[in-house]
């Protein structure tokens, strides 16, 4: 008795969400996220006045949803709901018992009575489509995904039209987040898709096998609507996506689970964690967590039959289980990562969030200080700043988030990093005795489409950005992983002409196509640049134009390389808010003033790191693009700024205006 007990113990501190406490009203956010728009108000009607408040059952497709309203309806007796209409067909279920026009939720069994508390509504929400979509594959704005939890119809029939509420989110009271195995889940998703094929009166394509399987990972993988949706422009994600079979849907699978975790961090909704195959190791446990989450008495004392355990063992290699579970922890939210670990090996590199290393080598190089960000937007001469404070300072060594920037023997310098996840000093040189200045672009994405989670970048996403660490190490696999913020001491912020940053980023764009490819599709002059520029500005260009606004967006249609223009004013918007948000002390610094202002500069950035100066810097070239825009460009890419930009960014730039008529010193 005692050894179930501890079971049940167990069972119930494995389904908990972490506690949350939100410092607003729940329901009165909730409410405010469905009325943000006066005409969709009239579009979220209230519950029914008999209905017991809403406990969302959310849960991918095929994670068995049915089995977990099929325990309640044995041991309460009390009927549970759906948002969609004849989703089951149990004896005496909804049916047609109810009008066309009525908005739902569903009560699933008319033949029981509804629960006093809480009544379990199963909803896929939104984001899980796999066959032939009107909209997205993948859906990445949590507004939009909380909607479609309250969704059951679309706009348009087939699957992926714009979700339509049915009732007012503030009638949800708690959520069970159910979960099964994802490798289980991606399986009986294509065995699925199959079965649909059948009842249209059609035959699968795909043998039921791992080889049919793998035939349709990749039909699905190379759709124009799901490499789009992906946007797989980080290095380690894209090299991990390219060894896993269907990681196109394990992306998705992953999205769907993270928005769940924002839908209930961001509302303050009470939240249990719901395991499918609990019901196998611990029905008892299991069963008693879920009732007392849901205030629901029990009323009878045999326990439902356990569920029939899946055997997919063959689907999916253990080389590629042990790769899903690596790209699962790139792409997993924290939460995510806590309801999914148990069903992956152990990932390829070190824990997401990485402590401070206690097995450092002092004998040698000493403890590490405190660090120094030196956050850059690309290609705003961070090497420069970097190779400068490694020289003033007499030869001490500096450090960088990304690992594979230290050259190929970076793993071979002692004590190389907090732990094996970064940051990684960039070589075998001395600890500076003030502060380490490390490399971080934060986060930020130039190719994005702009309704990804990407494109507009909150600041916490920014910040947990800048911890963020990877490399692929000489046998190929990935390290990846975030550090605290807790040993971040200060920030120098760097800032470059953002006319002449664009031009770099071109510059680097041509020659990575060069190394890669062995050429470019553009000339490396200003005629390629504005090519380049043409083909950023069409491809998302109704999308930009939308996010911008009416105004900005006319204005923008006079600037080159509008979108790049936008991510630069967003990451610099961030970047004046880390240190506030962090209370650590910043040091701007203008790229420029290497050159216009020598000495000052310097002198200011060995004073902000507590360094000696030991030695001279080494030389700077100073290297304007004027041409590259016209001053008409020019003033409407001013006004552009101060429409999309903060307060603090716009005054930062204002130097950069100042002498805009006059060309040899509008660079400065």
């Amino acid at each position: 008795q005692q050894q179930q007990q501890q079971q049940q113990q167990q069972t119930k501190s494995n389904n908990n969400y972490e506690e949350i406490t939100p410092s607003f009203s729940s329901s009165s956010l909730r409410r405010k996220l469905t009325d943000d728009n006066d005409d969709e108000t009239n579009e979220h009607p209230p519950i029914r006045a008999n209905w017991p408040e809403l406990a969302w059952l959310t849960a991918y497709p095929q994670s068995r949803a049915m089995y977990t309203m099929k325990v309640l309806h044995e041991v309460t007796h009390k009927t549970t709901a759906v948002n969609y209409r004849n989703h089951y067909r149990f004896p005496g279920d909804v049916g047609d018992a109810y009008p066309s026009d009525d908005n739902g939720p569903y009560p699933i069994k008319q033949n029981l009575p509804f629960p006093d508390r809480y009544i379990l509504t199963e909803t896929h929400c939104v984001g899980t489509c796999l066959g032939r979509c009107r909209k997205d594959v993948y859906v990445k704005n949590v507004r939009n995904f909380f909607l479609g939890c309250a969704s059951g119809r679309y706009t348009e029939e087939d699957e992926g039209g714009d979700p339509v509420p049915l009732y007012d989110t503030a009638a949800v009271g708690k959520v069970v987040h159910q979960i099964r195995d994802p490798f289980d889940n991606v399986v009986h998703r294509f065995l699925d898709e199959c079965r649909d094929f059948r009842r249209r009166g059609g035959k699968c394509p795909y043998e039921l096998n791992r080889r049919g399987l793998l035939n349709w990972c990749h039909d699905f993988n190379v759709r124009e609507d799901v490499v789009k949706g992906m946007a797989l422009n980080d290095i380690l994600v894209s090299t991990l996506a390219s060894q896993i079979p269907c990681y196109g849907v394990f992306y998705q699978f992953v999205l769907w689970h993270n928005n769940v975790a924002d839908v209930i961090k961001e509302n303050g909704i009470p939240a249990l964690a719901l395991h499918h195959d609990d019901f196998m190791r611990d029905m008892e446990g299991t069963v008693s967590a879920l009732l007392e989450f849901l205030d629901l008495p029990r009323v009878t004392k045999e326990l439902p039959r356990p569920p029939q355990p899946d055997d997919y063992s063959t689907f999916f290699s253990q080389t590629e289980r042990g790769m899903v579970s690596s790209f699962v922890k790139v792409l997993a939210a924290q939460q995510t990562w806590r309801n999914l670990k148990r069903y992956l090996p152990a990932p390829d590199y070190e824990p997401r969030f990485s402590p401070l290393g206690s097995a450092l080598s002092p004998r040698h190089y000493g403890k590490w200080p405190g660090v120094a960000w030196l956050m850059t937007f690309p290609n705003s001469g961070t090497g420069y700043v970097s190779q400068i404070t490694q020289r003033l300072s007499g030869g001490t060594t500096t450090a960088s988030n990304y690992g594979n920037e230290m050259g190929g023997n970076f793993v071979d310098i002692p004590n190389f990093a907090y732990t094996d996840t970064g940051p990684f000093r960039t070589g075998p040189q001395p600890f500076p005795k003030g502060f380490i200045l490390t490399k971080t672009h934060c986060k930020h994405c130039m190719n994005c489409h702009p309704w990804s989670n990407d494109y507009e970048i909150k600041l916490e996403e920014f910040i947990e950005g800048c911890t963020r660490t990877g490399v692929m190490q000489p046998d190929g696999k990935a390290v990846m992983g975030h550090y605290d913020t807790s040993i971040t001491k200060k920030m120098v912020h760097v800032i470059r002409n953002p006319f002449d940053n664009i031009v770099a980023n071109f510059h680097y764009q041509y020659k990575r196509d060069v190394r890669k490819i062995g050429h470019s599709e553009y000339s490396y002059n200003r005629d390629g640049f504005r090519k380049w520029c043409n083909w950023h500005d069409a491809k998302y260009k109704e999308e930009d134009f939308f996010l911008y606004g009416k105004e900005a967006a006319e204005v923008a249609k006079s600037i080159p390389c509008h979108g790049v223009l936008y991510q630069y004013i967003q990451w610099h918007d961030n970047a004046f808010r880390t240190p506030i948000k962090l209370k650590i002390p910043s040091l701007v610094m203008y790229y420029e003033d290497f050159h216009f202002d020598r000495k000052g500069i310097i002198d200011r950035l060995l004073k902000f790191l507590q360094l000696k100066k030991e030695k001279n810097a080494p030389p700077f070239y100073y290297s304007p693009y004027p041409d590259h825009y016209t001053q008409e460009e020019l003033r409407h890419a001013q006004t552009f700024m101060m429409m999309v930009g903060s307060v603090e960014t716009n005054k930062a730039l204002e130097r950069y205006f100042k002498y805009q008529d006059d060309d040899s010193r509008r660079n400065i």
